[in-house]
C-alpha cells in the first residue's frame, strides 16, 4: 500500500485504525463462534457451520491485522515497528487467509441460492458443504504459501503484506518487482472472480424472489403469501451478508486498480481500506444478529433499538439458555433451511395438497387445501 510520502500524522492514523477495526471484528466474530458452539442444534446446521468456519478465520485474520505495524522489523522505517523479519513474514502469511473468508462468502451465497431457489435442505447439501470448507481453506493456504515462496512479503504502513509499489522498497531489484506484480495480479484475479460469482448468485436469488412475488399476485392464496413472505425474509438475510462482503472488499478492489493504473494509492483510500478490510467479522455479526434483533422489536414495540441490541448480546455473553419454544421463535430467520422446512410442514397439513409451480426456475410451493 503506497501513496507517496506520508506525514507523521498520516502514518499514525494508518497504524491505529486497523487496531480499532480489527479488535471490533474479533469481538463480532467471537460472538458468532460463541453463539454457535454453545448450541448443539446450531452446530448440526449447515448454515451455522459455514458461518463458524468463516468467523474462526475472521478472528485469526483480524488479530494479525490488528497488530498493524507492531510486527514489522524494528530495523525498518515503519512507525512503531518492534518485530522481526520472521514476525513480519508470519503476519503477511496469516493475513492471506482473508481470501479464505472471501471464499466462504461465496459458499454462503450459493447455499442461499440452493435453499431459496431450489428448495434444497441441509441433508441434500453435504457434498457442497465439504467442498465449501475445503476450497476456502485451500485458497487461503495456497495464496499464503505462494506469497512466501515468491518472497513478496514486506512491511507496509498498514501491516506486513505483499508490498507492491511500497515506498520503502528502493533496494528491491527488478526481477523481485516483477514477482510482486505477478502475485498482485493473481490475487486480484481471485478477488474479481469471487466478486463476480457472488454478484451473479445474488442476482439469481433476486430474480427467483421476483418470480415468486408475481406468482403470488396471480394466485392470491394465503399459503402462497406465507411462503413468499418467508422466502423474502431469507433472501433479505442473504443480501445483507452480501452487503457486508461488498463493504469489506470493494475498497481493496479499488486500491488494486489504482495501484495498477497510477502506481500509488491515495491516503483517503488507504484510510478506508484500513477500516473496512479487518472489519468483516463485525459486519457479519451485525447481520447474524439481525433476525433476532428484529424479532425482539416486534415482540416488544416499546423497547428501544439500543436495548434490543443489548438484549441480544447479553444473552450470548452470559450463556443464557433459552427453552426450546422461545429459542425457536427468537432465532426466526437465523437458519434458512430450517425456516423453509417449517413452512413445508405447515403447508403439508390438511386433508390434501395442491402443488403450484411458478415460471421456469421457480421452486414449487405446496398449498394446503382443507375441506
Amino acid at each position: 500500500m503506497s501513496g507517496g510520502e506520508s506525514t507523521t500524522a498520516q502514518l499514525i492514523t494508518l497504524a491505529v485504525l486497523p487496531k480499532v477495526s480489527g479488535s471490533l471484528s474479533m469481538l463480532g466474530s467471537g460472538f458468532i463462534v460463541l453463539e454457535i458452539l454453545r448450541d448443539r442444534k446450531k452446530r448440526d446446521q449447515m448454515y451455522h457451520r459455514l458461518l463458524l468456519g468463516m468467523s474462526c478465520l475472521d478472528i485469526v485474520v483480524s488479530f494479525f491485522m490488528a497488530m498493524s505495524t507492531w510486527l514489522a522489523p524494528s530495523e525498518s522505517d515503519i512507525l512503531w515497528a518492534v518485530g522481526t523479519q520472521t514476525t513480519c513474514q508470519i503476519q503477511a502469511f496469516m493475513t492471506q487467509f482473508a481470501y479464505s473468508s472471501l471464499s466462504y462468502n461465496l459458499g454462503l451465497a450459493i447455499y442461499y441460492l440452493l435453499v431459496v431457489g431450489h428448495s434444497k435442505r441441509d441433508r441434500q447439501l453435504h457434498t457442497i458443504e465439504v467442498a465449501a470448507h475445503c476450497c476456502s481453506l485451500l485458497l487461503g493456504l495456497s495464496l499464503a504459501i505462494a506469497g512466501l515462496a515468491l518472497g513478496v512479503y514486506r512491511p507496509t504502513t498498514l501491516w506486513c503484506s505483499n508490498a507492491t509499489g511500497h515506498s520503502f522498497r528502493s533496494s528491491v531489484v527488478e526481477h523481485e518487482i516483477h514477482r510482486d506484480w505477478f502475485f498482485m495480479f493473481a490475487v486480484g484475479a481471485v478477488l474479481w472472480i469471487i466478486i463476480f460469482c457472488v454478484t451473479f448468485v445474488m442476482i439469481r436469488v433476486f430474480c427467483i424472489v421476483r418470480q415468486q412475488e408475481r406468482h403470488v399476485q396471480k394466485w392470491r392464496h394465503g399459503s402462497l403469501y406465507a411462503a413468499n413472505k418467508l422466502t423474502r425474509q431469507v433472501a433479505a438475510q442473504a443480501f445483507w451478508y452480501s452487503a457486508s462482503f461488498y463493504v469489506t472488499w470493494i475498497v481493496p478492489t479499488i486500491g488494486q486498480i489504482l495501484m495498477a493504473t497510477r502506481g500509488s494509492i491515495p491516503f483517503g483510500v488507504r484510510v478506508v481500506f484500513s477500516i473496512s478490510m479487518p472489519c468483516q467479522g463485525l459486519l457479519n455479526s451485525l447481520v447474524y444478529m439481525r433476525p433476532r434483533y428484529k424479532h425482539i422489536l416486534r415482540a416488544c414495540p416499546e423497547m428501544s433499538r439500543f436495548s434490543a441490541m443489548k438484549h441480544v448480546i447479553f444473552k450470548t455473553l452470559v450463556f443464557w439458555k433459552e427453552d426450546e419454544d422461545e429459542s425457536a421463535s427468537v432465532d426466526d430467520g437465523m437458519n434458512p433451511a430450517a425456516e423453509m422446512e417449517v413452512l413445508d410442514e405447515r403447508e403439508g397439513e390438511g386433508n390434501g395438497e395442491v402443488e403450484s409451480s411458478g415460471p421456469s426456475g421457480t421452486p414449487k410451493i405446496s398449498i394446503a387445501v382443507t375441506t
